[in-house]
């Protein structure tokens, strides 16, 4: 695993100051290592850490001192910079999870917990970004790049934490900000949207758009201000701005190397350079959309050595915003190993030696000086013969002759790289200024470094940026201006085969200079056609107040092209007063504090005046939080090109049903956090640990078949959905910490606990310390369980310490 060009360019970074070999032998060293499977509990802090005990208590003593095949096998232990010891990190082959009891245990716990969604197999450099981005409830975020999705997930446990930690219920239901999540690539939304179910929120919107063009978002200016009385709401339209920003953006990816290993043989100094427009557009954006409240904050993070991706973006983009300054969080997670950035750099260019077609020399170059006397005053310019200033020689750089795939052979320690003087070929030049170092002091060394050699992970560049202190305040009115330029480019995307929607597979491939970004409206944006909003306005609730008589008028917007290329439905409150709902709710006991107005499907409103015979079938419903709710009702979906909004919290059960009184709907379970405060209590079932293991022995176990307070407590209930409650007890050996509240649906004769088999399987084996459900019985069942993870969870990391396999153990 060498790459002779990687090497050359990265050893003249001076990664690591003058003092190199040693550390820099230590880098080589570690990328050539696997990397570790590394995991994180998730959910709320009371119940992760219930979980995170389990895991110290139960399983980690097991696999103390585990000898396999001679070799001694160490044990999982806790990644020492994260809060509260709630990542791991595990070195074991697959052979020993397959063969060794204990690892077999244990890997068949964390692949339970996983599909259900208590575990989060995530890179442990891939958990820092959330970290730095310091989320709290209130905060409206966005993750501009966000597929496959697990730092999104880590953003949302934030926003649904409580802000007292030592409060007795820490988990938020309803949290007052947004985290809306995007991604270019239609398909890594799908992805997103599973990642993100395992913890159902009503502030989750996720989007499918260019993340250097997001259109602005239209939200009235009372959701913008922090304490407004109730009765005072300004109505008048602002544009959507974020208190959080994560700009994970799409990079070469050499900081993988340890997973990626293909990136050894096909790694290019190209790569970096054609990235570094994209990636600078993608920041721009950002300071853009960013609340001009003081303390608001980007994070800027690739998982790239590369400073053509890292520093250098963050230069040009601090001196094209004076209003931003880098932040010094080097006392944040003090046991985090990191190095601080670089604030001078090399640049490379693959320039044809013209001794052959696809043969081309790496040249190193200190400066945009010394890069133009080289390649000449424009591009591939055949007449500059000389370019070195009056009376001077060209200066000299470092040739180093290969084909432009990037060559296995390693550089011998005893070669000297030739320097020669260069004649200006024919080539169309990639980098620009802003690649080279700048003149300006911009604190640079605040940007952070990690490298595997230091705490055994994958390499990662991460940058917190926040806005001046007095820089802006309060909130802006409404920029058309900036609003245009962002709706013009969603208006170009939409238009043919969406060409400039850039996915993150295309991006990797860009290897030539784009157009260098700006904070201001672009010529092209500004001559483009103008996209309108649909005139047909999602239909809302019955106490959707109008636009205060003072506000200024908006543009008249036309229709919205069809896309064929986005086909998904449109969101639609239900009234108030909507009679679907209305039973639903009555059905369910739910209390009058239910934010009924907040309540939406996934289809077209019918028009008022059909039949009730013929209007379509109800049969999920979503919940939003007031946020989500105004940025759906004032935004088309179509522009937004809107994939999912808020949580399914209803859904019907059984056949077709016609008459108010036949409708019957259930409190789904991933819904249940969200509705469960809005339950009446003096409904809510008492169960206890015995119940629940009658109710995972069988999938539909006989009411008559239970103790008797149950027994008599079941049998009362009218068939429909009801919800269990089972506080914290001993029984039998085992020990429940933390209260547990779980849907039931009840038939004439029958029980059964409304969680999916894999769900119920993860539960016994946490409870039980076996699976003690029909699933374990039932091979197919089982073989459904084993599968599941493995197709639909592609991660960003190698996790197949958490992915069931088949008995003969097939690679992931």
């Amino acid at each position: 695993m060498n790459n002779q060009n990687m090497f050359k360019y990265y050893k003249a970074q001076k990664l690591f100051g003058e003092d190199l070999d040693a550390e820099w032998d230590s880098l080589v060293e570690a990328f050539r290592k696997p990397l570790p499977t590394t995991f994180r509990v998730t959910g709320n802090r009371s119940t992760a850490l219930t979980l995170n005990n389990t895991i110290v208590e139960n399983y980690v003593p097991h696999l103390q001192n585990v000898v396999f095949e001679d070799k001694e096998i160490p044990p999982p232990e806790q990644i020492p910079w994260f809060p509260e010891g709630l990542a791991w990190q595990v070195n074991v082959p697959k052979k020993v999870l397959r063969k060794q009891e204990e690892f077999r245990k244990f890997h068949a716990f964390l692949v339970g917990e996983t599909e259900v969604g208590n575990i989060s197999r995530q890179e442990a450099v891939s958990m820092l970004p959330p970290l730095f981005l310091d989320v709290k409830p209130w905060h409206r975020v966005i993750d501009l790049c966000a597929a496959p999705g697990s730092k999104t997930a880590q953003l949302l446990e934030m926003l649904h934490s409580a802000p007292d930690p030592t409060a007795e219920d820490d988990l938020l239901p309803l949290p007052s900000g947004l985290l809306l999540a995007n991604d270019s690539d239609a398909k890594r939304t799908h992805l997103l949207i599973h990642q993100s179910a395992r913890l159902p929120s009503p502030a989750l919107m996720v989007t499918n758009l260019d993340a250097s063009r997001y259109p602005g978002i239209r939200v009235p200016a009372w959701t913008l201000l922090k304490g407004e009385q109730e009765g005072q709401k300004d109505e008048r339209l602002r544009m959507l701005t974020f208190d959080r920003i994560l700009g994970d953006v799409p990079c070469s990816g050499d900081g993988t190397l340890r997973k990626n290993l293909g990136i050894w043989k096909t790694w290019t100094v190209a790569d970096g350079n054609g990235l570094h427009s994209l990636q600078l557009r993608i920041l721009a954006r950002a300071m853009q959309m960013l609340s001009p409240e003081s303390g608001s904050r980007i994070v800027y993070s690739t998982c790239s050595l590369n400073p053509m991706e890292n520093e250098a973006v963050i230069a040009e983009a601090l001196a094209a915003n004076r209003d931003f300054e880098l932040v010094d969080a080097s006392s944040h997670l003090p046991a985090l190993k990191r190095r601080p950035g670089l604030t001078t750099w090399i640049c490379g260019e693959n320039i044809p030696t013209g001794q052959g077609k696809g043969v081309r020399e790496l040249r190193l170059f200190k400066t945009w000086e010394e890069y133009k006397a080289h390649v000449g005053p424009g591009q591939n310019d055949p007449a500059a013969e000389s370019l070195a200033p009056a009376g001077e020689a060209p200066a000299p750089v470092i040739g180093l002759a290969t084909t432009e795939g990037a060559s296995d052979t390693p550089l011998a320690e005893s070669e000297t790289p030739s320097i020669t003087a260069v004649k200006p070929p024919r080539f169309k030049q990639t980098l620009t200024p802003g690649h080279f170092p700048p003149t300006e002091n911009f604190h640079l060394e605040r940007c952070m470094r990690i490298y595997p050699h230091l705490q055994d992970t994958g390499g990662f560049f991460v940058a917190v940026l926040e806005r001046k202190a007095g820089a802006a305040a309060g909130i802006p009115e409404t920029d058309f201006d900036m609003e245009d330029m962002a709706e013009d480019a969603v208006e170009e995307a939409q238009a043919g085969d969406q060409s400039t929607l850039i996915s993150t597979a295309q991006a990797s491939e860009m290897t030539g200079a784009k157009r260098p970004a700006s904070t201001e409206p672009d010529d092209e944006a500004k001559g483009a056609k103008r996209l309108k909003v649909d005139d047909a306005a999602p239909a809302t609730t019955t106490d959707s107040k109008p636009a205060s008589s003072t506000a200024r008028p908006l543009k008249k917007q036309k229709t919205l092209k069809d896309d064929p290329t986005y086909k998904e439905s449109p969101y639609t409150f239900l009234r108030e007063d909507d009679p679907t709902l209305s039973a639903c709710l009555a059905n369910l006991k739910l209390l009058p504090t239910f934010p009924r107005g907040n309540v939406l499907i996934r289809a077209p409103l019918p028009p008022p005046d059909l039949e009730a015979s013929d209007k379509p079938t109800i049969r999920t419903m979503y919940l939003a939080n007031d946020l989500a709710r105004e940025v759906i009702l004032h935004n088309d979906h179509r522009r937004l090109r809107l994939m999912n909004g808020g949580t399914k919290v209803f859904e019907r059960q059984g056949g077709n049903y016609v008459s108010k009184d036949d409708i019957q709907f259930r409190i789904l379970g991933e819904g249940l956090p969200v509705v469960i405060s809005y339950v009446d209590p003096t409904i809510i079932m008492q169960g206890n640990l015995a119940v629940l293991k009658s109710l995972l022995l069988s999938y539909f176990p006989r009411c008559d078949q239970f103790q008797d307070a149950f027994r008599k407590a079941i049998e009362s209930r009218t068939t429909g959905s009801h919800v269990m409650r089972i506080p914290p007890e001993e029984w039998e050996g085992i020990n429940l910490t933390h209260e547990l509240i779980l849907p039931l649906w009840k038939s004439e004769v029958s029980v059964s606990l409304m969680v999916d088999k894999k769900a119920k399987s993860a539960m016994s084996l946490r409870l039980f310390h076996a699976d003690i459900t029909p699933a374990k019985k039932d091979p197919k069942a089982k073989q459904d369980v084993a599968q599941s993870t493995d197709k639909s969870q592609v991660q960003e990391e190698d996790s197949s310490m958490l992915v069931a396999e088949p008995e003969q153990g097939a690679a992931q």
